[in-house]
């Protein structure tokens, strides 16, 4: 382990495939992803609980930074769950001289954050199950959430899928098979933990409620249409382009979504700027996609961010929904990790995660 970095082991990976496959013999278990209704093969199961190494590299640092004797054990149990319970991912502590085991003193989940997701956070309804745990911890500030990434350090992104945990496993298990050969070895991949929060700092994010469109957080984009309009802009050709004024505030945040405009003020807030922009919008789209210049050096706040232009760059301001079925399906909490990295909110130092290690 480096800092806050966990290298994955083939025992690892060993003790994810076993879980997988007797959690999927066991005829008692549901294989229903629930928040969608859908059922599941073996291969969802095992590509679900692979997910697993989040949690053995969560213990796994707690446990070696720690200045107790104790074992921190990832939970590879096939147990009963109890109902409205949301299970923690440091489920016991046990004590190295004595073996005695106790429960933690606060509460841990270990949660995947990809490269594409740019909210942290969960569902309003996992808050209130993590609050009602099963320990008897009340306090919110003892109440903690892990965000991890699998790294790879032989990443391609533009063969991005080379880089599944299951395939490189797979491979590993079945050298001889040539299909396998294009997944990268696990002995690259490692995992990081990018931000902890307690649930008493998520509650203070930002609230998407049920049925409110869930909008992409990058709304000031570099994408190739800014170049094609910057050939318009310097041939004093702007058809199909209207000029639109703007002094401090871009025009209010709103997403195109379901046939209609959504606004997203109450999320989003004021789109604020400094300096001087020539702002365009394009005609005849259903959603509202600006384009603009910089006339000046410009320094663009939000609530989900900040961008910072140089004078001549050209930009485009559009807000776009996350994902194919953008209409939240539950109440949720969210970060915007632009916000998170820029102002290094949430982020863990070696400090923190020793605190937490000597006090579980």
């Amino acid at each position: 382990m480096s800092n806050l970095t966990y290298k994955i082991t083939k025992k690892d990976l060993d003790r994810c495939w076993k879980f997988s496959l007797k959690y999927y013999l066991d005829e008692t278990k549901s294989t229903t992803i629930r928040s969608v209704g859908s059922d599941r093969g073996v291969g969802g199961i095992i590509d679900s609980f692979f997910m697993k190494i989040l949690e053995v590299a969560v213990c796994k640092t707690l446990e070696e930074l720690s200045v107790q004797d104790i074992e921190i054990p990832p939970d590879f149990e096939i147990r009963k769950l109890k109902k409205g319970k949301t299970e923690p991912d440091v489920y016991k502590i046990i004590d190295k001289k004595t073996g005695k085991e106790r429960d933690p003193n606060f509460y841990v989940e270990a949660k995947n954050l990809m490269r594409n997701h740019n909210w942290v956070g969960p569902k309003k309804h996992e808050l209130d199950s993590i609050t009602d745990n099963e320990f008897g911890i009340k306090d919110k500030k003892k109440m903690y959430y892990f965000w991890c990434e699998i790294n790879d350090s032989k990443f391609d992104p533009a063969h991005s899928r080379k880089s599944s945990l299951v395939g490189s496993y797979l491979r590993n298990i079945s050298p001889k098979n040539k299909h396998l050969k294009p997944f990268h070895s696990y002995r690259n991949m490692s995992v990081k933990i990018l931000f902890v929060h307690t649930v008493l700092q998520i509650e203070q994010g930002i609230f998407f409620p049920k049925k409110s469109i869930f909008a992409d957080p990058d709304f000031i984009t570099n994408e190739d249409e800014c170049k094609k309009f910057k050939k318009k802009h310097d041939n004093n050709d702007l058809t199909g382009y209207r000029k639109t004024t703007v002094t401090k505030t871009f025009p209010n945040p709103k997403v195109y979504h379901g046939k209609k405009n959504h606004s997203l003020l109450k999320t989003f807030g004021k789109i604020k700027f400094t300096g001087n922009v020539e702002m365009y919008l394009k005609k005849n789209q259903s959603s509202k996609k600006y384009f603009f210049k910089c006339n000046t050096p410009v320094k663009i706040t939000s609530n989900v961010g900040t961008w910072k232009l140089k004078k001549g760059d050209f930009r485009c301001y559009h807000i776009k929904p996350s994902g194919q079925y953008a209409e939240m399906r539950d109440d949720n909490y969210f970060l915007p990790r632009r916000a998170l990295k820029q102002k290094k909110l949430l982020q863990p130092s070696l400090k923190l995660l020793k605190k937490l290690a000597d006090n579980i």
